[in-house]
């Protein structure tokens, strides 16, 4: 229950009397970000680091250095969808115009930037050189992610399972695997816990993206073509004309409206879902070695929640 309350605790790092931390701006472009900072969102990764910390070092009450560490992980990620709404042109998120959508892309673009340096601007704070690089590390890595996923909807074509999970490497698994190490880090924790987060991290990390890609057919929206495991699931098994006009539909939706496509499609996810359900138990086994019974019982639970959300 420990745990439950700390995401209160976290939510609170994110309000106006908490984010003095932050350098006092009154420009327009830092007032934006700083807005969609403090703005809707989950706040899953500076929750983990803090929840990890707290696990591994048994501290309650939580120093400042990880507090900063993880307004830190939290303005990383909310730069990435500023960037990624502009380079998806994507409208709306939370229920919401997009950053680009009330501001433009080019201030959104410099709305993102501003949060990118606040983050590492923190991570110096922290005096912890090591979370800096592995910060660093996830940024690059998210960018060359978000890279092959833009060269490919470019250029659309036969996708293999490989090609996605080489995106999911690259984009989503290192969100996770920043979030823990960085708590594991603040705790001093050695290599071997390190080494087993890292395990978690890529099975979690494939799952939820998996099942993020099941849930897109799910809400009757549009849904254009994006390098999915649903949709190399398609290309695995339907013949190569079904597949040249799959990649060429504006709107997946509408594509698969007939019986014949629907059992096509139905096929597919229902492949992801296996898919999912092997890395969810995957990520479970990868706990069997950490010794931290409080840490172990954590990341179970966190594990049947955020699958379970999506």
């Amino acid at each position: 229950k420990d745990f439950n309350t700390l995401k209160d605790s976290v939510d609170l790092l994110f309000k106006d009397q908490s984010l003095n931390i932050l350098t006092p701006s009154k420009d327009i472009t830092t007032e934006i970000a700083y807005s969609w900072l403090k703005g809707d969102g989950k706040r899953w990764r500076p929750y983990l680091l803090i929840a990890t910390y707290s696990a591994l070092s048994g501290v309650r009450e939580i120093p400042n250095f990880v507090k900063l560490a993880a307004v830190a992980i939290e303005c990383f990620h909310k730069a990435s969808l500023i960037h990624d709404d502009i380079e998806d042109n994507d409208e709306f998120r939370y229920g919401k115009p997009t950053i680009y959508s009330k501001h433009g892309i080019p201030m959104a673009i410099n709305a993102g930037d501003v949060l990118l340096g606040e983050g590492y601007k923190l991570l110096a704070k922290a005096k912890k050189i090591k979370l800096v690089s592995l910060a660093a590390d996830a940024h690059t890595s998210l960018c060359k992610g978000q890279g092959l996923e833009l060269a490919w909807c470019k250029n659309p074509n036969i996708l293999k399972m490989d090609n996605v999970y080489e995106i999911i490497e690259n984009k989503t698994i290192p969100a996770f695997n920043v979030a823990l190490a960085m708590g594991a880090m603040c705790a001093d924790a050695d290599d071997s816990v390190i080494d087993i987060l890292a395990k978690y991290s890529y099975a979690i990390g494939l799952s939820y993206q998996l099942n993020d890609d099941v849930d897109d057919f799910s809400d009757g929206n549009k849904i254009e073509i994006r390098p999915t495991s649903v949709i190399a699931a398609i290309c695995e098994r339907a013949d190569e004309s079904f597949v040249n006009e799959m990649l060429h539909a504006e709107d997946l939706i509408s594509f698969f409206d007939t019986p014949e496509k629907e059992n096509i499609l139905q096929s597919a996810l229902n492949r992801v879902r296996n898919m999912i359900e092997d890395f969810r138990q995957q990520a479970i086994d990868s706990l069997h070695d950490l010794r931290s019974a409080e840490l172990k019982s954590l990341l179970f639970c966190i594990t049947n929640k955020i699958l379970k959300q999506r």
